[in-house]
């Protein structure tokens, strides 16, 4: 899943103002970061996928409460990307162990 999906559902569902906001709020980055991305056609850093999954399953704490139909749907789909991501930075690091440990060849 790209960023951009992420930003634009986070955006969409009012969790975050602007790139900036996001980059910031949700990567741990400086606030130019996601454009830079976005402008390079460049992939986050693991240490920004960590941070965006944390990110996701801290907000999700927000809706923590079952009364709201509303609340149930936001804390699953933040749940959901949360996982997309896990799924993501495990996939880079294993890709990152395997260079370190038989060279770039792959």
């Amino acid at each position: 899943m790209e960023l951009e999906k992420i930003y634009k559902q986070l955006k969409g569902i009012h969790l975050c103002e602007s790139g900036y906001d996001f980059s910031e709020k949700y990567l741990g980055k400086s606030k130019s970061y996601f454009s830079v991305l976005k402008a390079r056609d460049g992939k986050p850093s693991i240490e920004a996928l960590a941070m965006l999954e944390v990110s996701l399953r801290e907000k999700a704490l927000v809706f923590d409460d079952d009364s709201y139909d509303i609340f149930r749907e936001r804390r699953n789909q933040l749940l959901s990307l949360s996982d997309e991501i896990k799924r993501i930075r495990i996939s880079r690091c294993a890709r990152r162990l395997k260079e370190l440990q038989y060279g770039a060849v792959m």
